[in-house]
């Protein structure tokens, strides 16, 4: 079993360095600090319960530098293989799929859900992970959390705050792991989501349970009561992130399969209405749609191929406006290339219109044509 560790390339040994490691100044690291309040713009989206949940959304200069906090010391963490989501790995997604898999086969499975999880992660916890975790002098763990939080807490949907949230339980939930490795039992976290899980139905369970939530209570956060539960195989199949895990590979749920199935069809018989498929609407659910059928293909669905064949035949179209706005933002992006070539927000915004050139060769052979070769003279250098 695989647990977290940093193995760092540079050492980062005061503030110095760590501006030095973010292509940064201190003044203008501590000029954003200062000024965090302006940085971040609060977004409440509704959750299909009724409820709501706030996340943010984080300037591009903040941004940028949390981004490279994320390349320049997070990815040098080997994070433990029992956690799961927001995990760079190019061996294996970390995702909910990948998650639902490791608890394959199961009969028994007890769910725990941390309620509020990013709003308890305090910014004394977060120093705790880089003066810990890391090892990080006293002024270079202040500083580095100055610069991942905000109000005294980890802002969900800042680039840092999923890999922190990996990070906040270490040594302890590293026994409560191997406690079930050895056993005989699966242990993992996604995010928020803790499942435990055995293939054997008349498994005790209620030792690692207690233990799980001696942990969460222990480090300062709740247990959402009616989230977590225990299930025992019956007529109806074990489910893990909404994935079915009763048998040796994962599977998708008759119900997820039928919204699917839904999906497909409703964007088809779009298709068929005039000029729909130019509209905004008629892209997203198409993407939707298409999102959707990969996870059909990573549990070898035998509808999946029939079905994205029926989408893939009606793909968007671009429309007269789609075709402006490539034009615009290209004709921004030759004008600041120049300076502008070796920033991240180039490379994104090229990427971008570079994809989209695909979508506008379906109506518009000879712009996509010509918007390529300008294109490929003005490429990034990252």
């Amino acid at each position: 079993m695989k647990i977290s560790t940093y193995k760092p390339i540079n050492v980062i040994g005061n503030p110095a360095n760590l501006a030095a490691a973010l292509d940064s100044s201190l003044e203008e690291l501590g000029s954003l600090i200062e000024n965090k309040a302006k940085l971040y713009q609060k977004k409440i989206i509704p959750k299909k319960n009724g409820k709501s949940r706030t996340v943010y959304s984080v300037d591009r200069e903040l941004k940028k530098i949390q981004n490279k906090i994320n390349n320049r010391i997070f990815s040098e963490v080997e994070f433990a293989s029992y956690l799961f989501g927001s995990i760079s790995d190019p061996d294996l997604p970390r995702d909910y799929l990948l998650c639902a898999e490791s608890h394959c086969p199961s009969a028994i499975i007890a769910t725990i859900d941390i309620k509020d999880f990013f709003d308890h992660i305090t910014d004394e916890k977060v120093e705790k992970i880089f003066s810990g975790f890391f090892n990080f002098p006293d002024d270079v763990a202040e500083l580095l959390t100055e610069l991942c939080t905000f109000q005294g807490r980890v802002p969900q949907g800042a680039p840092t705050s999923s890999y922190l949230a990996n990070l906040m339980f270490g040594t302890q939930e590293k026994r409560i792991a191997k406690a079930a490795n050895e056993c005989g039992a699966r242990y993992s976290r996604l995010l928020d989501d803790i499942i435990i899980s055995s293939p054997q139905k008349n498994f005790s369970i209620d030792t690692l349970y207690q233990r799980v939530e001696q942990m969460i209570v222990n480090s300062g956060f709740q247990i959402n009561e009616t989230k977590s539960k225990v299930d025992i195989l019956g007529p109806k199949p074990l489910e893990v992130h909404g994935i079915v895990v009763t048998g040796n590979s994962p599977k998708v749920s008759k119900l997820k399969y039928q919204e699917i199935r839904r999906l497909v069809h409703q964007v088809s018989d779009l298709s068929k209405t005039d000029n729909r498929r130019t509209t905004h609407r008629y892209y997203k659910k198409y993407h939707r749609a298409y999102g959707l059928l990969s996870i059909l293909k990573r549990v070898n669905h035998p509808a999946h191929k029939k079905l994205k064949s029926k989408l893939t035949s009606a793909p968007p179209l671009p429309s007269n406006r789609f075709r402006n706005s490539i034009f615009r933002r290209l004709s921004k992006l030759e004008s600041k290339h120049q300076i502008h070539q070796q920033r991240k927000w180039f490379a994104k915004d090229w990427n971008r219109i570079s994809h989209e050139l695909g979508i506008l060769r379906r109506s518009y052979p000879e712009d996509a044509t010509n918007a390529r070769n300008r294109l490929n003279l003005i490429t990034p250098y990252v």
